[in-house]
């Protein structure tokens, strides 16, 4: 049933609480929803793959998953800026700030996950010694390695833009994104 009359937080009673509140709760269904969906998917297809790779191979894909997880140390939460600042600009109207606000974390994320990408593939051989792998699955490990770390590269530009569509208020864009 629809509200009616003033509300203890917004005692003028304007449109604007129920929009934001609905907002909120849409945004809210979104995240929570994309995350219930990838855990969904990862449970479905955890079987397939284990199938496919066999135990050790499932394992080297385990430790390079982890080793993106671990890439995500060089976000330097700029994630967590980006957002902040283009919510801020966002509410001021402030349209130049927030372009420069994600050009420049952009540049960062950039610099950092080059950087980072350069010294996975330069050190591959020494990675994969450090893990142990098999030597029949040494050359499939060294090209998923190779892979992962130009995965992170782009992971670690879209995380920008994930971070400025949350400062947008686009949830529903960024859950989107994630499934």
């Amino acid at each position: 049933m629809p509200e009616s009359g003033p509300h203890p937080a917004n005692p003028t009673g304007d449109v604007s609480h129920r929009t934001t509140r609905k907002h909120l709760l849409r945004n809210a269904i979104y995240s929570s929803g994309s995350w219930i969906l990838n855990v969904i998917v990862v449970m479905l297809a955890t079987p397939f793959i284990v199938r496919k790779l066999g135990s050790e191979g499932y394992g080297i894909y385990a430790l390079l998953t982890g080793l993106v997880g671990y890439y995500g140390l060089l976000d330097f939460g700029l994630g967590q800026g980006v957002t902040k600042y283009v919510a801020q600009f966002k509410a001021s109207d402030d349209l130049e700030g927030i372009c420069r606000s994600i050009n420049a974390a952009l540049w960062v994320q950039a610099i950092a996950g080059l950087t980072g990408s350069v010294v996975v593939v330069v050190f591959a051989d020494p990675i994969l010694r450090l893990f142990e792998i098999p030597p029949e699955l040494l050359e499939p490990s060294r090209i998923s390695l190779y892979i992962t770390a130009c995965g992170f590269f782009f992971t670690m530009l879209a995380g920008t833009f994930s971070s400025a569509l949350m400062g947008l208020q686009m949830f529903a864009l960024v859950g989107k994104a994630n499934v």
